[in-house]
């Protein structure tokens, strides 16, 4: 996913050979039969008017100030598409091919593996199609199409991809979208699915997203080492309350039983291992080969991918931690009740100073 345009909100996949919007119960007059092959097209909203997006906004006024978020696919991103009825295998990956000047739309999907088949209508009429992006984070064994749950990873180090310098004086570590974990869901009937026409597969977010940006101090200078999110213990049992990282279960399905609209997403697997916190190394930020050294005016910028949380985010449990080299760690209590799960939440702190541990201002 292009990481200076990537929508945090949803987006749509199109299957060329089904109508998910199709509600009426007559029978296609010429209905894709079993063993046609279904076909793929994509297709993305080219803007929306909303602050919790992760890309480059268009500042053309609007309700906040923002205008748009442009939306495109990046040439090359995998999708894994799961269908438990599909006659020749039930797990297909897709790359998609964006058209020129219409990134937000795709004719050219193709089999990531062109040696292999592509999904196959089956025998039963209803057919449920389950989306993941990207492809990659699913290892062999870890989807089950039947119940259209995947399990993925979200891992401790989340060091950017690479930095970018903008306006001068601001450092971006561009974040590894790869985390940005995205599902859809669609059931379709084939009787009422005429040969050549499209079903919608909406993608939504899984992923909560932080970006954080770190001002530098009013006066001298400081040279900034990492930057550490980690879930404090609030009940004084002495137990992180919030899991941040490692293995998520993600139930697709649910999101057409549960009346949420959402797929289901909890942590699973060894919870003996540190997953209270998320560790993003700062060295050569500015292509120095040393840690970045920040002056009055200055800023630089960060993401950090958290486990999705709907409804146990507790306030005040999620701390930002910003280490200066040599000198003592400077920390933010977010109040995390205000954090939107599946979105993109601005963090902005305050410029820094020689003091100690301070307590600084929050904003979304």
């Amino acid at each position: 996913m292009n990481t200076k345009s990537f929508c945090i909100m949803a987006a749509a996949l199109l299957l060329l050979g089904s109508c998910s919007e199709q509600v009426e119960s007559n029978l296609a007059e010429n209905p894709v039969q079993t063993g046609d092959e279904i076909n793929f097209g994509t297709s993305l909203p080219s803007q929306i008017e909303t602050r919790t997006i992760y890309g480059d906004e268009v500042t053309t006024g609007g309700d906040y100030g923002n205008g748009y978020f442009p939306v495109y696919w990046e040439d090359g991103d995998q999708i894994t598409i799961l269908c438990p009825q599909a006659s020749n295998g039930t797990r297909v990956d897709y790359e998609i091919t964006p058209m020129p000047d219409k990134e937000y739309t795709s004719t050219d999907v193709t089999k990531v593996d062109p040696n292999k088949a592509g999904l196959q209508w089956g025998s039963e009429d209803t057919h449920e199609f389950f989306g993941f992006y990207p492809a990659s984070a699913i290892a062999e064994g870890d989807a089950n199409p039947t119940d259209g749950v995947v399990t993925v990873n979200i891992p401790e180090r989340q060091n950017p991809v690479r930095w970018e310098q903008e306006d001068g004086n601001t450092w971006v570590g561009i974040g590894n979208t790869d985390y940005a974990y995205m599902w859809a869901y669609a059931k379709v009937k084939k009787s009422e699915t005429p040969v050549g026409t499209a079903i919608s597969l909406p993608f939504e977010p899984m992923s909560t997203v932080l970006e954080i940006t770190i001002n530098g101090p009013k006066n001298g200078q400081m040279a900034i080492s990492s930057v550490n999110i980690n879930s404090i213990d609030q009940s004084g049992t002495g137990t992180a309350n919030t899991i941040l990282t490692g293995e998520v279960e993600c139930n697709i399905k649910a999101a057409s039983t549960n009346g949420t609209g959402q797929a289901e997403c909890k942590a699973v697997g060894n919870m003996n291992e540190v997953r209270n916190r998320i560790y993003i190394n700062l060295y050569n930020a500015k292509g120095d080969g040393q840690y970045p050294v920040l002056y009055p005016g200055d800023k630089l910028r960060v993401y950090a991918y958290l486990l999705p949380k709907d409804e146990n985010i507790e306030k005040g449990n999620i701390q930002i931690s910003v280490s200066p080299v040599n000198q003592a760690n400077k920390v933010k209590t977010l109040q995390t009740d205000a954090i939107l799960a599946h979105a993109v939440n601005k963090v902005s702190l305050p410029a820094l100073d020689e003091g100690g541990t301070e307590d600084v201002n929050y904003w979304m």
